[in-house]
């Protein structure tokens, strides 16, 4: 499993914040701050959902309300304005 599939596995059984998430891959990223990690990881998980939840993918919504529960606070706008539209 790649990192990003880990992430999102962690992820789906604690809601981490960045400095957490990033320290999980603490040997990933030289020169990078715990919480720049965790917050590029997220960043990059967020754009794949955003990417498909606009091909219909229903599944991909869940994982952004878990991304935005981690404090992810794009994801968590995503969300709001997609609600706000319907």
């Amino acid at each position: 499993m790649d990192f990003i599939g880990t992430a999102i596995n962690v992820l789906s059984k604690y809601p981490l914040c960045d400095h957490c998430l990033g320290r999980l891959f603490a040997l990933s990223g030289y020169g990078l701050e715990n919480w720049e990690r965790g917050r590029s990881i997220k960043d990059v998980i967020h754009m794949d959902l955003v990417r498909r939840v606009r091909l219909g993918e229903a599944s991909a919504v869940d994982l952004l309300v878990m991304l935005a529960a981690s404090g992810h606070g794009p994801s968590a706008r995503f969300l709001m304005d997609r609600m706000n539209r319907r």
